[in-house]
């Protein structure tokens, strides 16, 4: 019978793969002709020159842009993108167009009197539009300068169709074109954008500002910025370096500065090529959270360039270093080679994510960041295991649907997956089959297809088929949970290793498999080499040395996958953990806790694993610890079992905390640093006495500016707080955001003041979502984080329900998706999850509603986690 079913199983995922291969986003090599999108391919820009008047201070900005194009086709009408732009002037050569908007498409089409012929032609066009803070398209950003002044400058953010709200334009990733830009403003600013000045001219207290051409590029990477800013600047090799901030912020760009020239020597060398362009603008933009790779001038939040190694957590080293990694590898993945369309985005961000990672661990070999690769992973893999899931390269049918892409599965999960196909294909042959990829569409555009071809080209000797090991990861959803068991017979043991799909959820779901790679060892043989094991649809079945040995799957911990040991296994890894690398025993721990949330293990396994580390083990498994108990505390909320893990949690953590202390110590090492600033925050969370009152101390002390604390117990002390934190306690946060001097501090003040258990402090902290007092991306994400951090997501919902028409106008046209989805961040209120259904089905189109059900099967999932979990708890109060 077992026989039977396990073909019938075996079919069922064939039959669903060969359907799931029916249609693939970039299976074919990039054709321009080919290529998705609501552009005409008969008429394409070679050239645009643009010219804006802009003012920080004004609410409307104007310009002019002239398209040289190609029309290859005959026709009187030319269709490009147009977004909430008031178009005054439309001209063919001498003859006026009539312009129709259509809104909902954010196009405009240009209609002559007579037909337009094949061949070179130019198109003028005057405009106008609005100059908002919401942080898309040509914005403005608040700031503070030293005398507490208010002040503002202009920034854009063009990814991915902000460029149509700043000019009408051919706005899709195919149409390259060269850019002119010239921008006239009042003498007092400074102008930049891509490319270096090429002249200026001043007249009446104007300066007019000519930038020179571009080479061919996307719009989405076309960028403006304007205001009063201090300059650092410094070379590599030709390159002219610059690093650019608001006034009194730039001595703490060192740091930057020196990670941005050792990150290029980096790039130059593995690429095989350097950055193509003459210079290489960076900006902090107050307010701004992340960062864009704009093409010769990337943008970033503040903390991304202004740091102080001296103050400064581990956290926000590594953040910084590799934010400007990440940006700085899209100077190749994304702006030399850009994706075709939408579908390709991972070309861009899982490749720079993964690149960034790479550059990050080489550059910085006393950072271990184990514990920062695996935390990535459980996020993407939290995302993927949902019923919901999409894949890495998904299809795009609009391009306003494509900030959807921009998620865990797009950059957590792509860059996990990238790490092992490189490992697959072998390292060498990766890097020159990437160098043979850039080469090959260097200036252009390009497609899965054409990665593959260039990597399979490297690899054909190795006799591995990179293209269909890798497309079962890229183009379906979801990830394997590989059961391993062991028999024994006459004193030898054989492993028994198959996949399966792991979800978090009842119910039917496709199954899938994947091609699987595994590092397999024997911790007590004397030859304990892993060996590489490929296990794909069939069971794998290989000798595993005597009966009762351990045997320990995916060595390393780097797979995308989780493991399923049988209680044998588990048992003898468990006992012989000594002989186990950290990383392999965070897997372990990882593992073991995903499996209680999917009803597949006890959580007494998890917590016999947590309680069994000794003050001596390394800091990647005491963060492991509190990453479990914070997750168990997000699905637990309240009640008596949520008094029993608090307390259970403070004995815990409290081995480990009393060996630390609040104070470093000599030749401490940058993880065990950081994880006492993590069990700060986390014993205050769970309401220790003694941390809470220490932290509010260190607090004022931080607030007045004469902390001798480092930045990681700062980061603690300030959730500490955050989660005990009265009305008073919020007001005092939020007076420490606005101000310059706390710069550093803005997203960990921000993630404090979202943690108040209290609800009246809660509602005080919605409140901030409204309110001009903090930067602008802080409030725009304040009601999630409430939701998210301080388990309110009932109060969320009332205060979004109650406010959504400003909260509305304080966000993006796109942005508006993320703000009904918002309340539902970690929440497993199924009542709460269909009334926020009910909600985005009243104000958001069909295509808009994405980011609601991604939450609604958050939270289902969370549902199920807890109902799996809850009956098993008994072990808490022992």
């Amino acid at each position: 019978m077992k026989k039977i079913l396990f073909a019938l199983l075996a079919f069922l995922v064939s039959v669903n793969s060969a359907l799931a291969d029916t249609y693939r986003p970039g299976a074919a090599p990039f054709k321009f002709d080919a290529t998705p999108g609501a552009l005409s391919k008969f008429v394409v820009p070679t050239k645009s020159s643009a010219h804006f008047e802009l003012d920080p201070y004004a609410d409307r900005f104007s310009g002019t842009v002239t398209h040289a194009i190609d029309v290859r086709k005959a026709t009187r009408q030319i269709r490009l993108h147009s977004a909430d732009l008031d178009i005054t002037k439309a001209m063919w050569g001498d003859t006026a167009l009539t312009v129709a908007i259509d809104k909902d498409a954010q196009m405009i089409t240009l209609t002559a009197p007579r037909e337009i012929s094949v061949g070179t032609h130019r198109i003028d066009i005057a405009f106008s539009g609005k100059i908002t803070a919401n942080g898309y398209g040509l914005y403005f950003a608040r700031y503070k300068d030293a005398s507490g002044a208010d002040k503002r400058m202009l920034a854009t953010q063009m990814e991915p169709i902000g460029a149509r709200e700043m000019l009408p334009n051919f706005d899709e990733p195919a149409f390259r074109t060269v850019w002119d830009i010239a921008i006239t403003t009042d003498e007092k600013y400074t102008a930049l954008s891509n490319m270096p000045v090429a002249k200026t001219n001043v007249a009446n207290g104007k300066r007019r500002t000519d930038f020179v051409s571009t080479p061919s590029m996307a719009s989405y990477l076309l960028a403006i910025a304007v205001g009063e800013f201090e300059k650092t600047t410094d070379r590599f090799e030709d390159i002219e370096l610059n690093i650019y901030t608001v006034a009194t912020k730039h001595k703490n760009v060192v740091y930057a500065m020196d990670a941005t020239k050792k990150v290029l020597a980096y790039f130059k060398d593995y690429f095989g090529s350097s950055y193509p362009l003459p210079k290489l603008d960076q900006i902090a933009v107050p307010g701004k959270r992340g960062a864009m790779e704009n093409w010769g001038l990337i943008t970033y939040s503040e903390d991304g360039l202004i740091v102080d190694p001296a103050t400064a957590s581990y956290t926000q080293r590594f953040w910084s270093f590799n934010v400007i990694a990440h940006e700085i590898a899209h100077q190749w993945f994304g702006n030399l080679v850009t994706m075709a369309w939408w579908d390709g985005l991972w070309l861009n961000e899982s490749f720079a994510e993964w690149m960034a990672h790479k550059a990050t661990a080489a550059l910085n070999p006393d950072w271990n960041l184990t514990s920062k690769k695996a935390e990535a992973k459980a996020r993407a893999m939290d995302a993927d295991a949902l019923s919901s899931a999409s894949a890495i390269e998904r299809t795009v049918t609009r391009d306003q649907n494509s900030s959807e892409l921009f998620d865990s599965l797009t950059y957590q999960k792509g860059h996990a997956v990238l790490a092992m196909i490189e490992r697959y294909a072998g390292e060498s042959e990766w890097r020159d089959g990437l160098r043979d990829y850039m080469k090959k569409h260097s200036y252009s555009n390009a497609t899965s297809a054409d990665l593959w071809s260039s990597i399979t080209g490297r690899t054909k000797a190795s006799g591995r088929d990179v293209r269909a090991f890798a497309n079962r990861w890229t183009q379906q959803p979801g990830f394997p949970l590989l059961d391993a068991r062991v028999t024994c017979r006459a004193g030898k043991q054989e492993l028994i290793l198959q996949q399966s799909r792991f979800v978090l959820r009842a119910g039917y779901v496709p199954q899938l498999t994947w091609n699987l790679a595994l590092l397999v060892s024997q911790p007590l043989a004397k030859d304990a080499a892993a060996q590489t094991v490929f296990v794909s649809l069939q069971p794998k079945v290989l000798p595993a040395g005597k009966c009762g040995e351990p045997v320990l799957v995916d060595v390393g911990g780097e797979g995308y996958y989780r493991v399923h040991y049988d209680a044998a296994m588990m048992k003898s890894l468990v006992a012989n953990a000594a002989s186990l690398s950290a990383a392999d025993r965070l897997r372990l721990l990882s593992d073991s806790w995903a499996l209680s949330e999917a009803g597949l293990a006890r959580p007494q396994q998890t917590f016999a694993m947590i309680q069994a580390l000794s003050a001596d083990d390394a800091p990647d498994l005491w963060a492991e610890a509190i990453n479990v108990y914070a997750r168990l505390a997000t699905l637990l909320k309240n009640g008596d079992a949520h008094s029993a893990l608090r307390a259970h949690a403070r004995r815990t953590l409290n081995l480990k905390f009393a060996t630390l202390g609040w104070d470093s110590k000599p030749n401490e090492n940058d993880t065990t640093k950081a994880l006492r600033g993590d069990l700060i925050a986390a014993l205050g969370r769970f309401g220790d006495a003694a941390v809470i009152a220490q932290s509010r101390s260190a607090f004022a002390s931080i607030e007045r500016g004469d902390s001798n604390y480092d930045g990681n117990v700062r980061t603690g002390a300030l959730r500490a707080l955050g989660a005990n934190a009265s009305v008073a306690d919020i007001d005092r946060m939020a007076a420490m955001l606005a101000n310059p001097q706390h710069v550093a501090l803005q997203w960990p003040l921000m993630e404090a003041i979202a943690s108040a258990a209290s609800p009246v402090a809660a509602t005080h902290a919605l409140r901030l979502s409204l309110s001009d007092a903090i930067p602008r991306s802080i409030a725009q994400r304040m009601v999630g984080r409430v939701a998210r951090n301080s388990g309110h997501d009932k109060l969320a919902a009332q205060f979004t329900n109650e406010n959504l028409e400003q909260l509305f106008n304080r966000n993006s046209n796109y942005g508006r998706r993320y703000i009904i989805a918002a309340p539902l961040e970690q929440s497993r209120d199924l009542s709460l999850a269909k009334q926020i259904k009910a909600l985005a089905e009243k104000h958001l189109d069909a295509d808009a509603r994405v980011e609601t059900l991604r939450n609604v099967a958050s939270v289902e999932r969370n549902a199920w986690a807890y109902d799996a979990i809850r009956k098993n708890l008994a072990f808490l109060t022992r």
